[in-house]
């Protein structure tokens, strides 16, 4: 991993597609941008799953539910199962009720999707939505009451993040007992208009700040995912390959959970970024893929 990553080839291909018996795919910026989807992922996925292949899809989008992301799927007529679809949103749900069993309600910032996958593991919740206060009044500070059942804070990417809801989360995390759960800290992601929009971390950094305590983190890089991944199918990461377009998040994942990394670069990282990397560090660098390639349409050109 101190070597500058290997651009795979016809000439490497067999030997990359013998060694590993599982893909797993971030989805945007590697399957597609927003809604436009990349050419030929569809005929990828199937030709992977006819060689044999396990196929499972990773994002750090929680403003999905699993239901929801397979109805994308659907749409964009990509070869999925609910199963094989394991977006920040459910991560959150299963760490809250599997890894910390956690009791009490959750106070959310985030989107229907995430609110869905708590409701699915009949997790009690408040929050959601647009805050039931008025707008903001220096007078009202105070002056409402925090609920005594809430012991966790879980926040994801919330249109309607505002003063007022900083302000609730921060008073329930002034609380030793509360966690504090984030789905992920990606400060931007890519649109298919060739801008960057503001991402959860963005929201999430803000309020770490604001309540002087840090989130637990459980989308990538951290590596709760595959351990959910792990927990309902029989996978070896060591036969594995990561693919995402982020060295921050999908190559560290990838790289901490021991599988083999691809970057694609259709999505948030460069080969700059992949030299800076390279050169900024004397030693084993999580954030360097093992292998690159432009992108999954020209990875299907490779395999076909």
């Amino acid at each position: 991993m101190t070597s500058f990553p290997v651009l795979l080839n016809k000439e490497n291909i067999g030997e990359f597609l013998a060694s590993n018996d599982t893909f797993m795919f971030d989805c945007d910026g590697v399957l597609w941008k927003q809604n436009n989807i990349v050419h030929y992922v569809p005929e990828l996925i199937k030709h992977l799953r006819q060689l044999g292949k396990r196929v499972f899809f990773i994002s750090n989008n929680n403003t999905k539910s699993r239901r929801q992301y397979l109805e994308k799927f659907s749409r964009l007529e990509i070869e999925a199962k609910e199963d094989e679809i394991y977006p920040s949103s459910y991560a959150a749900a299963y760490y809250i009720k599997y890894v910390a069993k956690l009791c009490g309600k959750v106070y959310v910032l985030g989107a229907p999707g995430l609110v869905e996958e708590l409701v699915n593991e009949n997790i009690k919740h408040i929050g959601s939505g647009p805050d039931e206060m008025k707008g903001y009044d220096i007078d009202l500070v105070g002056s409402y009451d925090l609920d005594p059942e809430v012991s966790c804070v879980l926040h994801g990417f919330d249109a309607y993040y505002s003063y007022n809801k900083l302000h609730k989360a921060i008073n329930y995390l002034l609380k030793d007992c509360v966690h504090f759960v984030a789905t992920n800290k990606d400060m931007i992601f890519p649109t298919d208009n060739g801008f960057v929009a503001p991402g959860t971390g963005c929201l999430v950094t803000a309020t770490e700040i604001s309540a002087k305590r840090k989130a637990t983190v459980v989308g990538k890089p951290e590596t709760l995912l595959m351990e959910c991944i792990k927990h309902k199918h029989d996978i070896d990461p060591e036969k594995t390959c990561m693919i995402g377009d982020n060295l921050d998040t999908d190559i560290l994942f990838g790289n901490r959970c021991n599988t083999t990394t691809l970057l694609v670069l259709t999505g948030v990282s460069t080969l700059d970024d992949v030299q800076r990397e390279q050169e900024n560090c004397q030693f084993k660098n999580m954030k360097l893929p093992h292998f690159y390639i432009k992108s999954a349409t020209h990875l299907y050109d490779l395999i076909k």
